[in-house]
């Protein structure tokens, strides 16, 4: 168990911690006198601003102090959200048992370290727990006391989701500002007798707060229906075997894990006896079944992260589980510490982002309601130069006010955003949270995974490349050791050969239904070798005198040369595959053996590390690059035959570094991994439109780039460098520095092709290339450098999942808007980080990314760009019409108030609610257009172009209205208003003026200028399709222009009578207006449509754009970049001090040398040449598109028509430069004696 008999809190700080600053509080009675009185004094309005900022409630109500002595916590968290927390004084119960003083925060739970003086997140496990401590007591388990102390301490093992209730979610929603607005508004229209309009307030307001409401209800109780469970369980105390609930579970239990399968658990376990095979793929999103291995009790710290292959975690499904007894576990984490509690608080406290149409929204109602105290000012001087009463100027100047404020826009956003998910699902995209849609309108970077996004999730076996001194008769190493023929078929291999038994037997797969699951790495590899695989319960033989037997492969009789029982192989333990370790191991013992083996099988970079190097070929690193640099899958084998003398229970003790050091290097495996075939359009969609594909992979860095190139995400034009960096430690002659090497790993391939000179030139057109081990480095010392690189790099290798979320972190942080795309665990930290998250995974989406594709298929990311494009400009349409539209209402009320009148109760009712209201609900409905379009959508409503389709609209429909007032007035028949001074009769009515000839022109005009900003505001091209497919919005059109031609030419008495109209004497009059109205809204349409839109209004966007005074930081380095024009130094490295990042020294130029081991410019010819390989005589099938007859038919000169060494020939798609050399790469060659690979067709413009 735990050190010290349980939990300890470390001093200082916590690093686990969300809390990034904390700020004590203690009660102050005169303060909370004060702010008590003055919530009194007016009318509880005072709640509303306590509401919205914790720190002004805490400020008004207590003083500060400090933590020590604070009864409350104001909490700053990592996104600068603050929280109010109580803080829970320190008691005992009746049995003494102790609870120390704490607070709750995001159902996280924080305690008072005494000696530190600070609150620290509760956590059983702690940096100095051994793995040993975790190990001990497996039969006796916790005592009773030290049961009832961890309970108080940690509380009900339950994930608890409290629903809100319904009134304190119509609180919350009640005390936001623009529903405090529609509050001031329903208020005032009651107050003027406005009945009708304070109904229709009250139903919208009520039916968005309701929806709202319902909403969120639903989200919780679906989340908490989805993550209650509850299942008994055994554990031990006190020594005996004890059934309990799982919801009274303590870190620190031994648990005994259920025989009947499948089962899931509701806590995280660490394994401490027999093995069992999970299902993450609900948790995580990894696809396939993991194998999971006790925890070996030896004295090193116990690390959670590097501890995954240990580690059964809260949700997942346990497929099965073996042990000589009962398996056992030990909880280390309950509740909401669980990794499934920490996915449900991201998703009840999810991270805060960034809505630009937020902040701007709130921009443009604070400019509004500066229009509209104006408008209030001139209302009053209007009806008091008319000597209106009092109660009248007072009322209808605060109504100016409500005109600014539009009641039915939340609804109208949340119809578009169900238009946009009804669409979205239709294309196999599921939406989790509307609001990232429009996140995704802005997108100018989306970065893919590789395995299983790119390219397929299965691999194929390529080919064996054996290393020849692996196999010493005496254990030692006979001569240099060098690689041997490849060999593609494995069906003439004996079964002796140890690479076969290493492909046979290392590996996590596991036997359910009869057949073998696992790593999708490991499969190909096992299926090659025709071997089975067996589990069983144990079972004692002879021939393995070590331990009885559970696990054993065996080869397939049919097909394989000399396969007998005799080479049965039992495995005894295992290390399964991490992603820190990067390898697998394991210890097994071949039947009649002389002793145990250790099988090692993993990346060709760590093996060749861990391995004798007498035994690793001289020119390893060029045969590897050779084939990862084709789009190839590498993987290393290694064996170490162990002393006979030492028995297994000597070799449990030994850590796996010990078991695997001095392994004999066997040689490569190599896998195809080809791309597929729906990822080049998606691709090509992308670079059409502006938008960078970025590849972030775990796998190496070579193949990365060759799948980039054949892809299509880097496009054939640009030219990859690698960017290599090493920290070089202080010495007598320089401190310690980092140096950073840049080369072009597809040029330098066929170097030795060619006989003549070469010199070193620059382009601008050219992309970094980096792996993890490199971006690590300038991570941790020199964020100036590595910001530069990230910019311009298209392919991250051999990264972590935390690295993968580190560079869309530095992405966003370049001013960039990225999307990520993935399909396994590694990728959700990613994919949550991300403005646009899309899942390739068919596991449940909710709790990895806002988008989850049921296709699988990365032609997903131009779907969902496209979507969300048209939903940002539809947003920005009906922004714009709903407040453009209010403020002509608002400019036609201070006309006839001007005139000593009003619009009628009768004239807003058909204006606002039969014509005006529906509308905007379809406004969004037509579809996205056909394609998409080079040229972005604006990003921001505040930009200089939106303001002035805004602001322009309004002043042509207020020339308008003006046009037809004064074309009324000139009528012969024409009688101005009389101001009536009658004052009010009651509290709630107000005396109404009498019908008007201005009153009445105006309201048919306005309902034809509103009927013209539905066409005016429906934008069509480029990103959406044009208003006329929009059905619903033709419907409406045509229901208005009814309505309106009813409401000009019919005359019936109840009807005139219900409208309180003034009607012209002359039809003719109507005619007049309307066609001047459709005039003017037809000029509004033009200039929005030809002029905003069109290309004067993009000239004038990207003018202002290059006027800014603040960049984004992406766009000074560009321009950084395009000055200097001899960087980077090619060939060359840059040496810069880690503690002073903009000092840079740039060696002198030297020639360029032959690399040997860890270089990359030997190619196959010079290999062969000097004997270190075999030439092979087979071909591997191309993972690529076939060749066109027209390249291969073009190909001249003695080279063979198929590359040797297993090359895989590009297709038709982006050809790497390694078999044509363009001049608009970073190496110009001349003097070329020697004919190179025949180039591809749409090359046929290269110069040598």
């Amino acid at each position: 168990m735990a050190a010290n008999g349980g939990p300890q809190f470390p001093g200082g700080g916590d690093p686990d911690s969300e809390i990034q600053e904390l700020q004590g509080y203690r009660s102050d009675r005169t303060r909370l006198a004060l702010t008590s009185l003055l919530t009194l004094l007016t009318g509880g309005l005072l709640l509303i601003p306590l509401s919205w900022k914790p720190a002004i409630q805490l400020r008004l109500t207590k003083r500060p102090c400090t933590l020590a002595e604070a009864d409350s916590v104001l909490i700053t968290d990592g996104y600068g959200q603050t929280f109010h927390e109580n803080i829970t004084k320190e008691r005992e119960d009746a049995a003494g048992i102790t609870t120390p003083r704490h607070f709750i925060n995001k159902r996280v739970k924080y305690v008072w370290d005494s000696g530190a003086q600070y609150f620290v997140r509760l956590s059983f496990l702690q940096p100095d727990t051994l793995c040993s401590e975790l190990c001990t007591d497996l039969d006796t388990g916790l005592s009773r006391e030290e049961y009832l102390r961890r309970s108080r301490l940690f509380g009900e093992n339950y994930i608890k989701i409290k629903a809100p209730s319904i009134p304190r979610l119509i609180y919350e929603q009640g005390v936001n500002p623009f529903y405090i607005m529609q509050l001031y508004s329903l208020l005032l229209w009651l107050f003027s007798g406005y009945w009708e309009f304070a109904i229709a307030l009250m139903v919208t307001a009520s039916l968005s707060i309701s929806l709202t409401v319902w909403e969120s209800r639903r989200q919780t109780l679906a989340l908490r229906k989805h993550i209650k469970s509850h299942m008994k369980v055994v554990t031990m105390r006190n020594g005996e075997a004890l059934e309990m609930s799982s919801r009274d579970l303590v870190p620190g239990e031994v648990l005994q894990l259920p025989a009947d399968c499948p089962f899931s658990l509701d806590c995280d376990v660490v394994l401490l006896r027999g093995t069992c095979v999970v299902d993450e793929s609900t948790l995580t999103g990894e696809s396939h079944p993991l194998y999971k291995v006790p925890l070996p009790p030896d004295d090193k710290p116990f690390d959670l992260d590097q501890s995954s292959q240990h580690t059964v975690l809260s949700g997942t499904t346990v497929l099965q589980t073996k042990a000589s007894e009962h398996p056992l576990a030990v909880v280390i984490r309950t509740g909401f510490d669980t990794q499934k509690g920490a996915l449900v608080r991201s998703v009840l406290f999810p991270k805060p982002v960034d809505f630009q149409f937020y902040a701007d929204f709130t921009k443009y109602v604070l400019g509004c309601l500066v229009l509209g105290i104006v408008a209030a000012c001139y209302s009053a001087y209007a009806w008091t130069v008319n000597n209106a009463p009092v109660a009248t100027v007072v009322l209808f100047s605060l109504d100016m006010i409500t005109f600014v404020v539009p009641a039915m826009l939340p609804i109208n956003l949340s119809a578009l955003y169900a238009f946009s998910r009804r669409r979205l699902r239709r294309s196999g995209i599921y939406c989790l949270c509307s609001k990232y849609i429009l996140l995704c309108g802005g997108l100018d970077v989306f970065c893919f995974d590789k395995t299983g996004t790119l390219t397929e999730s299965e691999l194929g076996f390529g080919a064996l490349v054996p290393s020849e001194s692996s196999q010493p008769a005496d254990g030692a190493a006979q001569g240099p050791a060098r690689f041997t023929e490849a060999l593609t078929e494995l069906a003439e291999v004996g079964c002796d050969d140890l690479r076969l038994v290493v492909l046979a037997a290392c590996h996590g797969l596991t036997v359910i239904d009869g057949r073998p699951h696992g790593d999708p790495l490991d499969l190909p590899l096992f299926q090659a070798v025709s071997w089975e695989l067996h589990e069983q319960e144990a079972t004692s033989d002879s021939d393995f005198p070590d331990a009885p037997v559970t696990r054993f492969v065996r080869p397939v009789e049919a097909g394989v040369r000399g396969a007998t029982y005799d080479h049965d192989v039992a495995i005894y333990k295992q290390f399964p595959f991490t992603a820190a370790s990067r390898r697998c191991t394991v210890v097994a013992r071949r039947r009649f053996g002389a002793g145990l083996d250790v099988y090692v099988k993993g990346a060709p970079e760590v093996l060749a590390r861990l391995c004798d190097p007498a035994t690793v070929p001289e020119r390893f690193q060029d045969v590897l690059d050779w084939y990862t640099s084709q789009g190839l899958r590498a993987v290393a084998l290694a064996c170490r035959p162990l002393s006979p003398k030492l028995e297994l229970s000597q070799v449990e003790q030994l850590e796996q570094e010990q078991l695997e050091e001095g392994a004999q290097f066997l040689g490569l495996a190599v896998l195809q991994n080809a791309v597929r075939a729906s990822t080049y359009a998606p691709l090509e969609q992308l670079h059409a439109v502006g938008i960078t594909p970025v590849m972030i992979t775990g796998d190496n860095l070579l193949t990365a780039v060759n799948v980039a190139r054949a892809s299509g995400l880097v496009q054939r034009a640009q030219t990859i460098l690698r960017v290599s960096v090493e920290l070089v430690p202080s010495s007598v002659k320089a401190a310690q520095h980092l140096r950073i090497t840049y080369s072009s790993p597809e040029t330098e391939r066929t170097q030795t092709y060619l006989k003549g000179k070469q010199r070193l030139v620059h382009s601008d057109n050219y992309v970094f290339a980096v792996d993890g081990a490199s971006f690590g480095l300038l991570w941790s010392l020199d964020r100036r450098t590595l910001r530069t690189i990230v910019h311009r790099c298209r392919v991250f290798g051999r990264v972590t999942p935390q690295q993968k979320v580190q560079v869309v972190e530095m992405l966003q942080e370049l001013g960039r808007q990225v999307g990520m795309c993935g399909d396994g665990c590694n990728d959700c930290g990613a994919l949550r980080t991300a403005h646009a998250g899309l899942s390739l995974s068919p596991a449940e989406p909710s709790a990895a990314a806002p988008f989850t594709s049921h296709s699988g298929s990365v032609g997903s990311a131009p779907e969902l760009v496209r979507e969300g494009r048209a939903a940002l400009v539809a947003s920005f349409a009906l922004f714009k019409n709903v407040f453009s539209t209010g403020l002509v209402v608002m400019f036609l009320a201070l006309t006839l108030y001007t005139a000593g009148c009003e619009p009628l109760s009768p004239h807003y009712i058909i204006m606002v609610i039969v014509i005006g209201m529906p509308a905007p609900f379809v406004l969004s409905y037509a579809a996205p257009a056909g394609r998409l379009c080079r040229r972005r959508p604006p990003s921001q409503l505040t930009e200089p172009v939106q303001v002035v389709s805004s602001l322009s609209f309004v002043l042509l429909q207020c020339v308008t209205l003006l046009g037809v007032y004064h074309y009324t007035a000139a009528q012969p028949w024409f009688r101005p208003a009389s101001v009536t001074t009658t004052p009010i009769t009651t509290f709630y009515t107000l005396n109404k003026l009498q019908p008007t000839y201005e009153a009445s022109a105006l309201f048919v005009a306005m309902n034809l200028v509103l009927i013209g900003s539905w066409v005016t505001f429906s934008p069509g091209g480029p990103y959406r399709r044009p208003f006329y497919t929009n059905r619903p919005l033709l419907v409406l059109i045509a229901l208005a222009l009814v309505t309106c031609g009813f409401v000009m030419f019919y005359r019936g008495a109840a009807w005139t009578s219900f409208l309180q109209m003034m009607y012209a004497p002359y039809a003719e009059y109507y005619l007049v207006v309307a066609a001047f109205v459709t005039f003017m809204g037809l000029l509004s349409y033009i200039w929005e449509a030809y002029v905003i839109q069109g290309y004067p209004g993009i000239k004038a966007a990207e003018m202002l754009h290059r006027l800014r005074r603040h960049k984004p930081p992406f766009e000074v380095i560009e321009e950084e970049l395009k000055r200097k024009k001899n960087w980077p130094p090619l060939k060359q490295s840059e040496d810069i001090a880690v503690d002073d990042p903009c000092t840079v020294a740039v060696e002198a130029p030297s020639a360029p040398e032959k690399t040997t081991g860890g270089g990359v410019s030997t190619t196959a010819e010079e290999i062969y040449a000097s004997g270190i390989l075999k030439k092979p005589s087979f071909r591997l099938a191309s993972p690529w598109r076939a060749e066109s007859a027209a390249a291969a038919a073009g190909h001249s000169g003695s080279e063979p028509a198929s590359d040797s060494f297993g090359t895989f020939r590009p297709g038709s798609r982006p050809a790497p430069p390694s078999s044509t050399v363009s001049h608009r790469h970073s190496i110009i060659l001349e003097e070329v004696p020697m004919v190179l690979p025949p180039a591809q067709p749409d090359n046929a413009d290269s110069e040598c």
